[in-house]
Formats: structure tokens, C-alpha cells, sequence
């Protein structure tokens, strides 16, 4: 059994498809068939349940899953401990990344990253904040830069980054009255963690606006605002720099909606990688 096994293997494990993961790890089904059966001799249990529809794991996959974490966390903390300086680190870092966070935070990072350690070869994913603790626990990912929600789970390390202020956006034309009197719907972001905050917000204002049925990111709910379908919220930082900022008004409230906060994370272990460890220092030294 080596590292890389593991690796193959909690990737079929995520994918449950055997086509899925040899094109991710390069290798032809005939070979990852063989793996996954050599591994099953040497264990003398199934792994998995296959039939010509599905596959699935099988208790003892299951609990080989966990094994296989703990042993490439092992091995990624020797590695660590075994290599002193970090003058010359290189390897992959996959890095999932929201959108706003890749406006805000990621690109001052890669600069000061690029410039200290060159050898480091990054692969971005960007997608919905919600799921960047998700793509960590599974180790499909292994930085995250997003919106942090209030509560973190206790196995996600985290740092801070910068706040993110918040703006209420309707059409010109229209004022906080009409989103009050429910002549105006509101827009929630789809799949944000804007989305709680605007609710608070809405309660604290005594507010139960009139829900537009439809979603979508910050971006697609400035199309949706400047076109006049209803208000929304949106970071600060896309408003300024929306092509469709002339078609819409940004309200000044009493009470400022609570803003996002911005911020590097990854899987909390007891030792971290290098490379790992690298991206969360130099996030410390770009604040």
C-alpha cells in the first residue's frame, strides 16, 4: 500500500465511479479495477459493492476510508518535519475559491506567494462559499478562501483576512419604501452566506419584504436589479466595479448590515503540510 493508493482511493470513494476517478488520476479503469482489487486482497475484505448500475461503499470501506485520512495526514506531517526550510517548497495546492473571494483576497495572495516560494503550481476551483468547508473536509481542496459563516466547525483551521461591507441595491427610480410596502421584491443571493445577514437585518428593520422567486450570484443579481425585477444585496467591492452600476442606486440605511468576513482556511490536523502551512503564513503577512 502506498500514499498514492490512498489517494486513488478516497477518490473513488467521493466519485463512486470507476470512469470518473481513473480520468481524474490518470490511469486507465482496467488499472484502478486491479488497485482497488489488490487492496481488497490485502485487507481480505470488499470495499466496495459493485453492480452494473452503482457502486457503493461497504462497511469495510468505510472504515477504510478513515484509515486512508489518517495515514496521508501522517505522512504530510513526516514530510513536514523532515524538511526544515522553506526556501524551496514545491508542489500542487489546490485552492477553491469563491468568487468574491478571488476579487478581494486571492489575488494579493498569489502575488506575495509567487514571489517568496515560485516552485508552488496552483490549481483554482472557484464556486459558492457555502461549499468551501465541504471541499476541505473531503480533500477535494486544500486551501479555501470565502465569506466565513458564524459558526466554524472545530476541525477547520481559519484566518481572517479582511471584512467585506455589504449594500442594498435597487433600481433607479425606487426607494426603501417600495421594498417596505412589498412593490418591490427582494432577490436573495443564491447559495450565500449574505443571505443570513440580510435576514437579520430585515428582522432588526421590522421588514417581511415580498421574495423574488428567482436567484443567482452577486453578479447575476446586478443584471436582475439593474433591469428592475427588485432590490437585493451585494458586497461593496462588485458594486464598484458592475459595468451596470449606472442603472442602479445604492440605499443608505440606519442600521449597516452585518458585512461578510473574508478569510483563508483548510483542514485542521495536528501538523500542518508545507505547502499548506505556507498559504496560512503568508495570509497573515498580506493583512
Amino acid at each position: 500500500m502506498t500514499i498514492q493508493n490512498f489517494k486513488i482511493f478516497l477518490d473513488l470513494s467521493k466519485t463512486l465511479h470507476f470512469g470518473k476517478t481513473s480520468r481524474n488520476q490518470f490511469i486507465t479503469p482496467a488499472t484502478l479495477t486491479r488497485l482497488i482489487q489488490r487492496l481488497e486482497h490485502e485487507i481480505g475484505s470488499s470495499l466496495f459493492e459493485r453492480d452494473n448500475r452503482s457502486v457503493s461503499l461497504t462497511a469495510a470501506g468505510y472504515l477504510f476510508k478513515d484509515y486512508c485520512i489518517q495515514q496521508i495526514e501522517e505522512w504530510e506531517s513526516l514530510q513536514s518535519n523532515l524538511n526544515g526550510a522553506e526556501t524551496k517548497i514545491t508542489g500542487l495546492v489546490r485552492v477553491y475559491c469563491s468568487v468574491t473571494s478571488s476579487h478581494s483576497i486571492l489575488s494579493q495572495l498569489l502575488s506575495l506567494i509567487k514571489e517568496k516560494h515560485p516552485g508552488l503550481i496552483i490549481s483554482l476551483e472557484t464556486g459558492p462559499s457555502d461549499k468551501t468547508f465541504q471541499k476541505l473536509l473531503n480533500y477535494d481542496s486544500d486551501i479555501g478562501l470565502s465569506a466565513f459563516p458564524k459558526v466554524i466547525p472545530s476541525d477547520i483551521k481559519t484566518s481572517i483576512m479582511k471584512t467585506i461591507p455589504l449594500s442594498l441595491i435597487i433600481p433607479k427610480g425606487h426607494n426603501l419604501l417600495d421594498l417596505k410596502n412589498k412593490k418591490l421584491p427582494f432577490i436573495y443571493p443564491k447559495k450565500s452566506l449574505a443571505k443570513q445577514h440580510v435576514k437579520d437585518w430585515f428582522e432588526k428593520e421590522k421588514i417581511s419584504p415580498l421574495i423574488y422567486p428567482e436567484g443567482s450570484g452577486f453578479e447575476g443579481v446586478m443584471t436582475l436589479v439593474s433591469l428592475g425585477y427588485g432590490a437585493s444585496v451585494v458586497p461593496d467591492l462588485i458594486v464598484k466595479t458592475s459595468p451596470l452600476v449606472e442603472k442602479i442606486d445604492v440605499l443608505k440605511v440606519s442600521h449597516e448590515i452585518q458585512p461578510l468576513t473574508m478569510g483563508i482556511c483548510c483542514k485542521q490536523k495536528r501538523t500542518l503540510s508545507r505547502t499548506v502551512s505556507v498559504f496560512m503564513k503568508s495570509a497573515t503577512l498580506s493583512i
